[in-house]
């Protein structure tokens, strides 16, 4: 119902101010609705994916930049659900790719590698591991 210039932008500006603070309470989680982290999916999780790591560390150590990649990103996948699903904050790998400079890489998937551990057992989980396969077998 405005009928002039500035009553349509005051109309506009108005709609514009409640769509943000729309957007902005549903984007932002109150403190009752944030996800506790599950520390025992969190360690089952890192079993699964302790091999993508390792994997990440041959072919960063063999120069081996595509594959790499390919594991890195199926890490990252991992660990986005992983965050999502526990309401961490986003881990982020990926940014530290570079194809001519393997090492840097290896060593931000060794730091997240550490503190996701570090995370899960001062939450009083234990991560299962064995030094063998015969091990394992063994234990199971």
């Amino acid at each position: 119902k405005a009928t002039s210039v500035r009553e349509i932008k005051d109309c506009c500006h108005e709609m514009i101010k409640h769509t943000r603070n729309f957007l902005i309470s549903k984007t932002e989680k109150s403190k009752g609705e944030q996800k506790k982290a599950n520390y025992e999916a969190l360690a089952e999780i890192y079993e699964e994916g302790i091999s993508t790591w390792n994997k990440i560390k041959v072919c960063c150590d063999n120069g081996n930049a595509i594959l790499a990649y390919i594991s890195g990103t199926c890490l990252q996948d991992t660990l986005n659900m992983a965050a999502r699903e526990n309401g961490l904050d986003k881990i982020d790998l990926m940014s530290a790719y570079n194809a001519e400079h393997l090492g840097q890489f290896n060593e931000r998937a060794l730091e997240i590698q550490r503190k996701f551990v570090k995370m899960i057992e001062e939450n009083g989980v234990i991560i299962e591991s064995y030094n063998s396969v015969e091990a394992f077998i063994k234990e199971n």
